[in-house]
């Protein structure tokens, strides 16, 4: 374990906080307890602290050690409404914190979740709270292992990592609303409204958190952090491309959705015209059969008079008003497919 107890486990082992030394990142320590970054931080400086899942005196605890404002233990374990998104940068002196949003989805449009993360960016460290379930710094974390970097750096990482989740959910979002597509043009379902109300609901959050995610990577961009560092400056440049591409995407998306819904609209309507159209057919057809009948129904003594439907006595009376009934529909029918009603 060497002096220092360091420990040189799997992501897997690591658990709840976990202490990096930026510029030597084999240096890494599990960390018991939030109180030994006291005494440690001096000699991990430049330091990469991660932690999940946080209770609310931990996060108190971790403000008084660094001396942050106490406006950032209020953010971090606050609840947000589920459809109020947390994306923002908020710039103190010597200081900058970032709270971002990371996209997770399993399987189905209700999978898709957006989970907060909390990055706060000092000149020689760096603080990221997250959940354990939906981290990106667990992808991030193999990246550093690799070689010795900064505080700067590894921030861009972090929004590197959580763009591409942005965009593996968007591009999940596309061939759904592909799927989608086929089926209402073809056989229109009620299935297909609901799915397309879950994506609508979905996409229209995803948008939103995009755009406030492209205003958090403009105000990076423009802070005086960037201004000595042109490589990571480009870098930037390049995460602020992507964001731009992700809210074109979701732009066409919201589009795309809102051309299913009106095209559900329409196929339903179309059916619901053809079946109106047909019940018509019907009842005009027998509008005059209805008037035969009816008159046949008014049952006139034949005895009283030669001229109470002298037709009732004859042997094939029955049978010569069906079959008068049968031409009557007949000739309606062939009228209606002449005029290409039917």
């Amino acid at each position: 374990m060497g002096e220092e107890g360091i420990h040189m486990q799997t992501q897997d082992r690591l658990g709840e906080l976990l202490l990096i030394k930026l510029d030597e990142p084999s240096l890494q320590r599990s960390l018991s307890s939030i109180k030994e970054l006291e005494e440690l931080k001096e000699k991990y400086k430049p330091f990469w602290l991660r932690i999940r899942d946080p209770p609310k005196n931990m996060v108190i605890e971790l403000v008084k050690i660094l001396k942050l404002p106490r406006s950032i233990a209020r953010v971090i374990t606050q609840k947000l409404p589920t459809k109020t998104t947390s994306v923002r940068l908020r710039k103190y002196r010597n200081l900058m914190f970032v709270t971002l949003e990371y996209v997770k989805y399993g399987k189905g449009v209700t999978s898709i979740g957006f989970y907060p993360v909390h990055v706060i960016v000092g000149r020689d460290y760096i603080v990221t709270v997250a959940s354990g379930n939906a981290d990106p710094a667990t992808q991030v974390i193999d990246r550093v292992r690799e070689e010795p970097t900064n505080v700067l750096y590894l921030l861009y990482l972090i929004l590197d990592e959580v763009i591409n989740s942005y965009f593996s959910v968007i591009e999940l979002i596309s061939e759904w609303i592909e799927g989608l597509e086929n089926g209402v043009i073809t056989e229109p379902k009620q299935y297909h409204l609901r799915r397309v109300q879950l994506i609508k609901r979905k996409l229209t959050y995803l948008r939103r958190s995009s755009w406030r995610l492209r205003e958090v990577v403009r105000e990076i961009l423009g802070s005086e952090y960037l201004s000595t560092n042109e490589d990571l400056y480009k870098y930037m440049q390049d995460l602020y491309d992507n964001v731009l591409e992700v809210v074109d995407i979701a732009e066409s998306c919201r589009e795309r959705i809102a051309d299913l819904l009106n095209m559900y609209l329409t196929s339903i309507s179309n059916r619901l015209n053809e079946i109106m159209k047909f019940l018509t057919i019907i009842g005009t057809i027998f509008i005059p059969l209805t008037f035969i009948t009816g008159i046949y129904g008014m049952n006139f003594n034949t005895k009283a008079s030669p001229w109470n439907m002298p037709e009732l006595n004859h042997p094939y009376g029955y049978l010569l008003t069906l079959t008068v009934m049968a031409i009557i529909g007949a000739i309606m029918l062939l009228y209606f497919k002449k005029k290409k009603w039917i």
